[in-house]
């Protein structure tokens, strides 16, 4: 969590993956040992040259942690360059250093518009990566009751 009480990306993927995908742990912790930047570009196949996490690309192509990991690093990203845009270019060094702590992604606050396309992207990278639909609804639906039960605490 960062100061304001938002979680970075590789704990809300953590847990999701406790429960839906526990045989997946070990793939969640590490990719949380390596920076967002560089956890999503191993996923998403560049970088895979150094095989620091023990598996290749085809290995991870059915696995919910990098659907998780994907579709909320994009999504925190983009909602935090929104937030830059609003507060300005003064504010805009701050503000992404707000959002990335540690070299992790924070999730930020997200709207009912941003959370809906949170479940919309990843049910179409689950697709595309050959997740079975029915997995997919299932950790879509985490998602959401986690994403959501985070926002209410951050709101407390």
């Amino acid at each position: 969590m960062d100061s304001a009480g938002h979680p970075t990306v590789a704990q809300m993927v953590r847990d999701v993956v406790a429960v839906h995908a526990p045989e997946e742990l070990a793939v969640a912790e590490g990719l949380a040992r390596l920076d967002s930047r560089a956890a999503a570009r191993r996923l998403r196949g560049s970088g895979m040259r150094h095989e620091t996490l023990g598996f290749g690309l085809a290995d991870v192509a059915a696995l919910v942690t990098p659907v998780i990991w994907l579709v909320l690093n994009e999504v925190s990203q983009r909602a935090a360059a929104a937030t830059v845009d609003r507060a300005g270019r003064g504010l805009g060094a701050l503000w992404r250093r707000v959002f990335r702590r540690g070299g992790q992604t924070v999730v930020p606050p997200l709207s009912r518009e941003q959370l809906g396309e949170v479940r919309r992207r990843l049910l179409e990278v689950a697709a595309e990566r050959g997740l079975p639909q029915a997995k997919a609804i299932a950790v879509a639906d985490a998602l959401m009751t986690t994403l959501a039960l985070e926002q209410g605490e951050a709101e407390e």
